[in-house]
């Protein structure tokens, strides 16, 4: 029974954290390296070094498949990287 409290409290806690990013996150992009970072997610180009790989093609499946602009789209992905 314990174990089932616990898991309910973490699942809890993630979405009241998720909701919080959400809540508090930019629309689209600050004026540093995101809007390059968007723009090398979108169209899986280079990126300044190091260029940050893996993140460029999470970010190029998320602008893919989810609704809203890419600026939106990336900031939900370092939020949800965030939290795992």
């Amino acid at each position: 029974m314990n174990k089932y409290k616990n898991i309910i409290f973490m699942v809890i806690s993630v979405i009241f954290v998720l909701f919080l990013f959400l809540r508090t996150m930019n629309p689209v992009f600050i004026p540093d390296d995101s809007p390059e970072t968007i723009l090398a997610s979108s169209s899986l180009g280079v990126q300044h070094a190091p260029g940050y790989p893996l993140y460029a093609v999470l970010g190029k499946i998320f602008i893919s498949f989810l609704p809203g602009n890419p600026g939106f789209r990336m900031n939900l992905l370092s939020s949800l990287l965030c939290i795992i």
